[in-house]
């Protein structure tokens, strides 16, 4: 009876999952959860989180990168050659009698190391400094992204402890059930032995003890499964033994909150808005980019150089003679003539700019009417709720009166059984209310939750 709402449960707990700041380290003391520390255990164990944290880490590492690129830059060189075979060229002179002579001479020496250092300094260059303004705008789309994976995780986590609060209710009204009817078996049965009753009566109330095991039977692996899942979601081995220590009511209490009903919505505190803000300032940066690349660059260098030659390998001798030269300058790049390919990525980058312009608007409303469905949803499962509480009151009280008429004689068991059945529907349904109004507060949560500005 429960086995295929709890599976849509379970369903719905994967595909959420399957879409900050460093959370504080929380440890589960004597496998005792309550999902307040879920939510803490999860934003630092989290599998998604923790490399959604080391993308944060990379892009602070990227921010340097680029800004180094504009800092002095030194590197150094030593060569060594070792000519086996000496160069020989001609040499013709003329002596004094005006006789041409050609001689012929090695040209260098069979040893020669040459060690350099250079410096180099930028001095301008647009697309540097439209790097550095992109690179704090990529560590910003990282912690965003970490943000909005903060968000996500409370939602799942708060689902996943909700979903396994819930299985725990359903085997706990099912055991119950189980019990009851049992009892009702065994006075049926005596009945039966002493000709009070007639044998189908026995015969319906087998049947519904061992329908209602069954489903006890699988809302038992279905509990096991939600455990699971719940232990997944917060990083946890999902092998490991928890208990949780929250109970349906404590969540109710938590996340009944009618007053919701006049909260407002400020699109611009929502992370997806900032995320296409975001989005729009990449834009921007990268038409900057393709304009900078109209203007010249400018570069200063400064060069020193040692050579030393010589016959055998004696460099590291103090005798060995050293020459030196050392050289100073300024270079300058000027774009003259591109067949106007920049002035076609300029116009590219400016359509793509418009694109994510009217994408955020399009977001925007979106984010508006998503809320208002949400706080609709919402509302809904609290009316839903009342009705499910009061369904399940009714349906005990006739449920307890049909027992009555029955062991009075007033009533067969198929009434009796029609009335357990109608009363398992009213309890599942409460507890289903319960789980969807968790459900619908978590994603009002979700919308309402701003990042800390800095």
């Amino acid at each position: 009876m429960f086995k295929r709402t709890n599976s849509i449960i379970i369903l719905f707990l994967v595909l959420l999952f399957t879409g900050t700041t460093e959370a504080q380290e929380v440890t589960i003391d004597s496998l005792s959860l309550s999902i307040s520390n879920a939510r803490t255990y999860a934003l630092e164990n989290n599998y998604k989180m923790k490399n959604v944290r080391q993308d944060v880490l990379a892009a602070e590492k990227k921010v340097w990168e680029t800004t180094a690129i504009g800092l002095p830059q030194v590197s150094g060189k030593i060569d060594y050659n070792n000519n086996l075979i000496v160069g020989t060229m001609p040499l013709t002179t003329i002596d004094g009698s005006g006789n041409e002579q050609t001689i012929f001479i090695q040209m260098g020496s069979p040893h020669s190391t040459s060690a350099s250092l250079t410096v180099s300094q930028l001095i301008f260059d647009g697309s540097y400094i439209v790097g550095l303004q992109s690179a704090a705008v990529y560590k910003q789309i990282s912690e965003l992204a970490e943000f909005k994976s903060e968000t996500l995780i409370d939602e799942a986590v708060t689902s996943a402890y909700a979903g396994a609060i819930m299985n725990d209710e359903i085997v706990k009204i099912l055991k119950g059930n189980v019990e009851t009817l049992e009892e009702n078996l065994r006075e049926t049965t005596a009945y039966y032995e002493n000709g009070l009753s007639e044998e189908q009566n026995v015969q319906q109330l087998q049947i519904l003890v061992s329908s209602t095991k069954n489903l006890l039977f699988s809302a038992e692996r279905d509990r096991e499964t939600a455990y699971q899942m719940l232990k997944y979601t917060i990083g946890m081995d999902v092998n490991a033994p928890i208990k949780l220590e929250n109970g349906i009511e404590f969540l109710l209490l938590n996340n009944l909150d009618e007053s919701l009903k006049e909260q407002g919505f400020e699109v611009e505190d929502n992370i997806d808005f900032e995320i296409e803000n975001n989005k729009v300032k990449s834009q921007e940066l990268l038409a900057k980019l393709e304009k900078s690349k109209y203007l010249p660059s400018l570069n200063a260098f400064y060069n020193t150089k040692q050579d030393a030659f010589s016959n055998d390998f004696s460099f590291l001798s103090s005798d060995q003679d050293w020459f030196g030269a050392q050289v100073v300058g300024v270079s300058m790049n000027i774009p003259i003539f591109n067949s106007g390919s920049k002035h076609v990525k300029v116009q590219q980058a400016k359509i793509e700019l418009e694109k994510a312009k009217t994408t955020q608007q399009e977001t925007s409303q979106k984010l508006i009417l998503d809320f208002q469905n949400a706080k609709n949803i919402y509302l809904s499962s609290i009316n839903q709720y009342y009705t499910a509480k009061e369904n399940m009151e009714l349906s005990k009280d006739i449920r307890e009166k049909e027992a009555i008429k029955y062991f009075e004689g007033m009533s067969t068991s198929l009434d009796l059984s029609n009335a357990e059945v109608q009363m398992f529907d009213t309890q599942k349904s409460y507890v289903q209310s319960i789980f969807a109004l968790i459900q619908s507060k978590a994603a009002i949560d979700r919308y309402l939750k701003v990042r800390p500005k800095e």
